[in-house]
């Protein structure tokens, strides 16, 4: 059961959208049907080479038959009765329409037969063929037969058009006759060469005489060469007039239309391409537009006519009711005009962008010549004039520019309307550094000044406290002023991409660039060359959401973002970045915390990003974090990685970077423990050889070396001594004492003992060593006292080397056991020596003594 109705829910979404797409709404299956509604399609038929109309559904109100080939309209059975829209444009064999076509529309409220080759005429369109259409609103007969451009329209047709608002017509010179008087809900007249044909060169005054209810007039591509005074004076309800793209007209006609646009409701002006695209340039004199000064105008185009100045007081004589101008692609140069523009108190939006445009040279017009012949003077002592004057009289340069004394340097005062939002000055040819800019009180939100070549943003641009948008990008900036963007409170959205930046960004350790942007939601940086950003460049932009780095050559980026609790996106796409640093990731992972589930968006497109095992750190937190993180491929050593392949690539690599560390170094402290035990045990084993050795060598290069002869030949002339007595200092009575008289005094031998033969301020050590090498014997006197004295322990073993590495094995080492020595006391050394070599005891008896003497005497004596 539960499985019946999980497959119910998956297939229920699938059937909505196969019948939003699929449904048979025509017999003629290639039409496309679209669901409007839950009960009405649109049928979509174009381009589909239909000869004949195909049958369509009752729940059918839209039709689209437009570029078929069909020869004939449809007969009226193939229609539905709720239709509201048919297009049968650009069927260009059309010529027959039954006159009972139409019966059955009454809820027809579009029709387009425009673009067919074929005349549709009076005899097409005969009297009384649209009487059913009781709701037609919009009717389109263009660029029908433009072959034959001065027949007339239609007029038996269109006197029962009662319903209809907006005719779109091929403009004839005939003009419009009685009929269109009938036509009260006549609110628009569109008979330009946009989408038709019109070629009237020539417009008599009475030509609109019986439309002048119409309300938006269109005569734009018409080949005008000329408007007489009153040809529109007659439309009283005009609001809206487009003679744009008549390039023959010229400015010489604005002192007739605005004579009589005064008598109209004129709202919207366009008179955009009025003057041929070369030539020399044009200026706007105060009596074109004196006409204009009481109209309720608000919007105006005037582009594309090589205006290059105004004269002084056209902008004071604008309406006051004026909110829109464009004035793009033209040549406009700086000049007294351009303070008038405080007057236009009420204009909101001002386009001046692409002055100084390259144009096609086809455009050229032979026979063009727009030059005014004259300059008529009207001679006027209104109150206007005079308060031009005034304004002149008490404007000074000064009040254009000044030097600043807080940022050292030109400022700019500048004056635009107080209630201008929007200003366009972009592409506009404009080449020089932004100097400070000091603004006076404005409303100014949106300012576009981009694709210019502004290079150098010294700035600061004092005043825009309300501005919101600022594109300042492709201007080949190269260095920005710390303070150039302190005085924009307000700003969301900076736009400063494609130029130079990245050179005056990266010694920004501070950063001052940005520091008063702290409403700054949105920020392009990208295209600006930069190789690296200091981590405190972005530190106060605390309302960041979408940051742009995008086309830059960042190889690591190490700025401080966590500060940016609304991230949404970070765009690194297109740099050098194999990775993302950890410092990065973690303040992207701070974010994505405090955003519970808002989603952080990082692209990393087109970077050189590498899956190795350096960057493993990297990929495993791509797979962990929250954040979404975008890149079309990663290089591996196998070759390119797509994104989507990623976990097996992370899975691989987990393999194959797997860390052998820590049993490398445990494996290397095993083998250096094992290595000093081993060179200690050597040591230890060998002390005693290498103390000897070393202490020979020390003697024998530092210390005292006896001058042998040539002659020193018997075993007495190489020792200094016949023997060393080695004793207790507790035992010196017998040490030395006893010694001396029984071995030396009477056996004539010389002995060694440390009392009296020492050297002084020789080291002990050093001293033993010598006095063991320079005796025939070394005869230790064995005590309790003995084996607890370093020093005698020393001398015992210094001994023992001496006889095996000096005397090549000879047995110059004698012990006398002195005093009693309990077996348990000597240590394994001493037993191992007594048990080797032979040794005396000291009887301690009278007759004893004289036996003890005379082996000790024997003994040293003997040759070895």
């Amino acid at each position: 059961m539960y499985t019946g109705i999980i497959t119910f829910l998956l297939v229920i979404p699938e059937l909505a959208f196969c019948s939003k797409t699929h449904h048979k709404c025509a017999t003629d299956t290639r039409c496309r049907c679209v669901l409007k509604n839950q009960k009405e399609f649109r049928a979509i038929c174009s381009h589909i080479g239909l000869r004949n109309a195909p049958k369509f559904n009752d729940s059918v109100t839209e039709i689209d038959l437009s570029y078929n080939k069909l020869t004939e309209f449809p007969q009226k059975s193939t229609l539905p009765k709720k239709l509201r829209y048919l297009d049968i444009s650009q069927n260009l064999e059309l010529s027959y329409i039954a006159e009972n076509s139409f019966d059955g529309l009454s809820h027809l409220e579009y029709l387009d037969l425009s673009g067919s080759q074929k005349e549709l005429g009076s005899s097409v369109l005969v009297k009384g063929i649209f009487k059913n259409l009781k709701s037609l609103k919009i009717l389109n007969l263009k660029n029908n037969n433009p072959r034959s451009p001065r027949s007339s329209y239609p007029v038996g047709a269109f006197s029962d058009l009662d319903s209809i608002e907006t005719l779109l017509l091929n403009g004839k010179p005939n003009g419009f006759g009685p009929v269109f008087t009938k036509m009260k809900n006549l609110t628009k007249i569109d008979i330009s060469g946009y989408g038709g044909y019109c070629d009237l060169s020539y417009i008599p005054t009475d030509y609109f005489h019986n439309v002048s209810h119409v309300s938006v007039l269109d005569i734009s591509d018409c080949r005008l060469k000329n408007l007489d005074q009153g040809t529109f004076s007659y439309i009283t309800s005009l609001r809206d007039l487009n003679i744009s793209k008549n390039e023959e007209l010229s400015f010489s006609i604005l002192r007739n239309l605005t004579s009589d646009l005064k008598f109209t409701k004129i709202e919207k002006l366009r008179m955009s391409k009025i003057h041929c695209t070369f030539g020399l340039g044009t200026e706007i004199l105060r009596d074109d537009i004196r006409g204009l000064q009481n109209t309720s105008l608000l919007e105006l185009h005037v582009d594309s006519n090589r205006i290059e100045s105004l004269e002084t007081g056209v902008l004071m004589l604008m309406p006051k009711s004026l909110r829109h101008v464009s004035i793009t692609d033209n040549r406009l140069t700086f000049g007294w005009y351009a303070l008038e523009t405080a007057y236009l108190k009420n204009l909101t939006y001002y386009d001046m962008s692409l002055q100084y445009l390259s144009h096609n040279p086809s455009n050229i017009f032979p026979l063009c010549d727009d030059r005014r012949t004259q300059r008529q003077v009207i001679v006027n002592n209104s109150n206007s004039y005079k308060e031009i004057d005034k304004f002149y009289n008490r404007t000074a340069i000064s009040s254009l520019g000044s030097f600043d004394e807080t940022f050292h340097g030109f400022s700019m005062n500048v004056t635009i309307p107080l209630n201008l939002e929007v200003g366009f000055f972009n592409k506009s040819t404009l080449r020089y550094p932004i100097p400070i800019i000091s603004i006076g009180k404005n409303n100014l939100k949106r300012l576009y000044a981009q694709d210019n070549t502004y290079y150098e943003w010294i700035g600061p641009m004092i005043g825009f406290n309300s501005l919101e948008l600022l594109d300042l990008s492709n201007n080949f900036c190269s260095k920005l002023s710390s303070h150039f963007f302190d005085y924009f409170p307000s700003l969301k959205t900076l736009k400063i991409s494609d130029n130079l930046l990245g050179f005056s960004l990266a010694t920004d350790d501070e950063g001052l660039s940005f520091k008063n942007l702290h409403n700054l939601s949105d920020f392009d940086l990208s295209s600006n060359k930069i190789q690296m950003l200091p981590e405190s460049i972005f530190k106060n932009l605390v309302s960041m959401e979408y940051l742009q780095l995008s086309q830059n050559l960042l190889r690591s980026f190490e700025s401080r973002i966590q500060h940016m609790k609304g991230m949404k996106l970070l765009n690194l796409s297109h740099n050098q970045l194999s990775e993302l640093s950890p410092k990065l990731t973690q303040q992207l992972d701070a974010i994505s915390k405090r955003r519970d589930r808002a989603e952080i968006k990082i692209d990393l497109t087109g970077n050189p990003l590498q899956c190795n095992c350096e960057n493993l750190e990297f990929l495993r937190w791509k797979t962990k974090s929250s954040v979404n993180v975008t890149f079309d491929f990663c290089k591996t050593k196998y070759g390119k990685a797509k994104f989507k392949d990623l976990p097996d690539v992370l899975l691989r690599l987990e393999t194959e970077c797997k860390s052998y560390t820590s049993v490398i170094v445990l494996g290397c402290c095993m083998i250096v423990v094992a290595l000093t035990v081993i060179v200690c045990a050597i040591i230890y084993r060998f002390r005693w050889k290498l103390r000897y050795l070393y202490y020979m060598t020390k003697s024998h290069y530092f210390g005292y070396t006896r001058v042998r002869h040539d002659d020193d030949e018997e075993e007495d002339d190489i020792y200094d001594f016949d023997a060393f007595i080695s004793y207790a200092d507790e035992d010196r009575s017998f040490g030395l004492h006893e010694m001396l008289k029984n071995v030396e005094e009477a056996g004539n031998l010389r002995i060694c003992c440390h009392n009296r033969d020492f050297i002084p301020g020789v080291d002990i050590a050093e001293n033993i060593t010598r006095a063991i090498h320079s005796s025939r014997r070394t005869i230790c006197v064995m005590s309790p006292n003995y084996l607890n004295s370093y020093w005698c322990r020393f001398e015992l073993n210094m001994a023992r080397m001496e006889s095996i590495y000096s005397r090549k094995g000879e047995e110059i080492l004698f012990l006398v056991l002195y005093k009693g020595i309990e077996q348990c006391e000597i240590p394994s050394l001493v037993i191992d020596l007594i048990d080797k070599k032979s040794y005396i005891e000291f009887p301690d008896d009278p007759q004893g003594n004289v036996v003890f003497w005379n082996n000790i005497r024997r003994t040293i004596s003997m040759q070895i």
